[in-house]
């Protein structure tokens, strides 16, 4: 897949995943006992600000120099991930 082709699908299928989230916030997750969907949000978008730092450059070494953003209160979780 070439990489704007790519870019499309990855914002597309996050747009799902917030779509998705708006009404069932609070729903189990069956593949992950212990996380309801705020969870899985939280994680992919921690994953997406993950690599976006990588990819632009931002660091050159996830082991030095990467640092975990603080997950926004549940209320703000879905504006973060959005924005990210």
């Amino acid at each position: 897949m070439d990489t704007p082709r790519y870019l499309t699908v990855l914002r597309e299928s996050g747009t799902l995943l917030a779509d998705a989230a708006e009404d069932r916030a609070h729903a189990h997750v069956p593949t992950c006992p212990e996380w309801n969907v705020l969870d899985l949000v939280w994680h992919v978008g921690e994953t997406h600000h993950f690599w976006r730092s990588i990819a632009s450059g931002e660091i050159r070494d996830p082991d030095d120099g990467y640092a975990q953003p603080e997950r926004p209160d549940d209320e703000e979780l879905l504006g973060w991930y959005r924005e990210g």
